[in-house]
């Protein structure tokens, strides 16, 4: 089975809506940056923008801007991913609350506060009244939404999906992060919304042609190697030429460490990519490498700063991206994406 991608957008630290980041990206020395927010009155009223959380404004603004490229198709399912939440909003609530000692508290930072905020969001602003799931699993919650929607279009009970990834950073939460060794240098701490609108084998017309395709996922918890490699051979056979491996290196020897034994043997002779020195550290950071991916194989070329350790600077003519995740936490996710 495969899976059409036809519309991708983010917000994030580079610049919003466009895709300047493959050549020219902006290039951070800071160790914690914040979204780089678009005019929020081009999607929704001013009244709403107070209202809303940044996190919220960025997820139904890119929301938004996926549908009107659309071209008014039904979407069948909306489906979230996001670690955090309205962190910013829960952090707001529980502030009040302590500060307040429980009186006088405001309910809406309360309210928006949960997960599923995003996504219901989304649904009520675009009146979408199917299929509807939020994921909260940390780095791998992008993921996770993503297989839902595969598994919808295997069992055909959808045909459009809008699939997101939304979190954002406090400062507070930053400094956590920092505690535990989370965030590598000179990757930074930043914030994320990705959305996407995915097809099945029944592509409604009016969508634009597909930018690429997924032909496999596996999600897999504390995998042994043999099973990891087990699952990439399954998903992709034999490596070619114009193929490569989608990382997420970040700097952080914790982190690079559970990279390391399958860049020396199962990827040795593949191009490896990297992406978080572009966009950044946080819980949806791999629903930025599928949006970065996407892009590279419409276009078909990888910068040389994508590569790791390049002895041949950029790449050209790439078919095939296997996007290669694995956290400290024990979540790998394997995707298969190519052109269509």
């Amino acid at each position: 089975m495969k899976m059409n991608v036809h519309i991708t957008h983010q917000i994030s630290i580079q610049p919003p809506f466009e895709t300047t980041w493959i050549d020219n990206p902006i290039a951070y020395t800071e160790p914690y940056v914040r979204a780089i927010d678009p005019d929020f009155k081009a999607y929704m009223s001013a009244g709403e923008a107070r209202r809303l959380g940044k996190v919220l404004k960025r997820a139904l603004a890119v929301s938004l801007r996926c549908l009107q490229e659309s071209q008014d198709t039904p979407i069948d399912a909306v489906i979230t991913g996001t670690g955090l939440g309205s962190i910013e909003s829960t952090e707001s609530f529980l502030t009040e609350l302590c500060q307040n000692g429980e009186q006088l508290l405001k309910p809406t930072p309360f309210m928006q506060s949960t997960h599923n905020t995003i996504g219901s969001l989304v649904a009520i602003s675009t009146k979408n009244h199917g299929y509807n799931a939020t994921y909260a699993h940390k780095s791998i919650s992008f993921q996770s939404a993503l297989y839902d929607a595969w598994l919808q279009f295997k069992l055909r009970t959808i045909q459009t999906a809008l699939v997101g990834a939304h979190d954002g950073l406090t400062e507070a939460h930053y400094e956590l992060l920092n505690q535990i060794d989370y965030l590598g240098s000179p990757v930074v701490g930043s914030e994320v919304a990705m959305a996407t609108i995915l097809s099945g084998q029944d592509t409604p017309q009016t969508l634009p042609p597909p930018m690429c395709v997924v032909s496999g996922i596996k999600l897999l918890y504390k995998p042994t190697f043999e099973q990891v490699q087990q699952a990439v051979q399954n998903m992709v056979g034999e490596f070619k030429p114009t193929d490569a491996v989608m990382m997420g290196v970040n700097g952080n020897p914790q982190n690079d460490a559970m990279y390391q034994p399958y860049r020396q043997t199962l990827f040795a002779n593949v191009p490896c990519l990297q992406y978080k020195h572009v966009f950044g550290e946080c819980y949806s950071a791999p629903a930025m490498a599928f949006y970065a991916t996407a892009h590279l194989l419409q276009k078909g070329n990888v910068p040389a700063h994508f590569v790791l350790e390049s002895l041949n600077g950029a790449l050209t003519n790439v078919q095939r991206i296997l996007l290669f995740e694995y956290s400290t936490d024990g979540n790998c996710s394997i995707i298969l994406m190519g052109k269509p």
